[in-house]
């Protein structure tokens, strides 16, 4: 109700004129016990409803003062000018008149602090709203940021069960025999090649090809571990792998076969220093041919 009186300032003043009003009518006990008992609960905890209602008691007081009515002296009959304009009634007029002009300045001066007061109150709610609905809409998106990671985290966590369950499926063929109709397919990559260059490496996966590794020649000293990820030229990550080690120089990372379609691929490497910060260290790429 304070902002929709702040932007409409007729509002404001019909307001201001029913609480005029209803104070005059306290002050001159014409409100009911039970509304009275109300106003007086209002008026103890309103400072500035307190000190309108004290004026307006001090206004009556003034009021009813000066219209005291003044004893009669014997003295020559006056003129019928003198008596309009020098009799008691005039001069009670005249007072009251001098205390209801300046009693109405005092109260406009004290109504527009007041004023100015649901202004400002008003205003500093509004700010006080929006700032709210601010926070309230940088929580939703943290909360959304949130949600997404735990859901890329949980999509990689399933992948890596997936990579893990499908090395042991091998690892048991080989265990038992069935190697044979299986094989490895190896290629060695170099850091920085470009397709521009028409040197890319590639590898030709053939019928039987179950598991191709990546021999990644690495030159980036002072890491304990790597992450490694590989993507397809859209940006699809194929397959992901962290905290592996270096022996001799280089990063070894097997990859499905039946994951790598016909196409260019990218493997990024990065450094994993011992307080957890990651850092981009090289790229690689490779593409897969499939033989008919």
């Amino acid at each position: 109700m304070e902002e929709a009186l702040f932007e409409d300032d007729t509002k404001l003043e019909e307001l201001e004129t029913v609480e005029t009003d209803l104070i005059d009518a306290y002050v001159r006990e014409e409100l009911s016990a039970e509304v009275r008992r109300q106003f007086d609960a209002r008026v103890q905890k309103s400072p500035a409803l307190w000190k309108r209602v004290k004026f307006a008691g001090t206004l009556k007081d003034k009021i009813a003062e000066s219209a005291i009515e003044v004893e009669p002296h014997p003295h020559p009959e006056p003129k019928w000018w003198e008596k309009l304009f020098a009799g008691p009634v005039f001069a009670a007029t005249v007072a009251a008149s001098l205390i209801i002009a300046a009693g109405g300045i005092f109260l406009f001066l004290a109504w527009r602090n007041v004023r100015n007061d649901s202004y400002r109150l008003a205003s500093e709610r509004a700010a006080l709203a929006r700032e709210s609905k601010s926070r309230q809409q940088q929580t939703t998106e943290l909360q959304t940021k949130a949600e997404q990671l735990a859901a890329e985290l949980q999509t990689e966590r399933n992948q890596r069960a997936e990579d893990r369950k499908l090395i042991e499926q091998l690892q048991e063929a080989n265990a038992t025999g069935r190697a044979l109709r299986s094989s490895i397919a190896s290629i060695f990559l170099m850091p920085g090649t470009l397709r521009s260059s028409g040197k890319v490496p590639q590898i030709i996966l053939r019928t039987g090809t179950n598991t191709v590794e990546l021999k990644l020649s690495n030159d980036a000293n002072g890491f304990p571990s790597y992450n490694v990820t590989v993507e397809t030229d859209e940006g699809r990550v194929v397959v992901s792998q962290n905290r592996l080690k270096t022996y001799r120089g280089v990063l070894i990372i097997a990859v499905p076969a039946q994951r790598l379609a016909a196409g260019d691929y990218l493997v990024r490497v990065s450094g994993v220093r011992p307080s957890g910060q990651v850092e981009s260290v090289n790229e690689y790429q490779f593409r897969v041919l499939k033989a008919h």
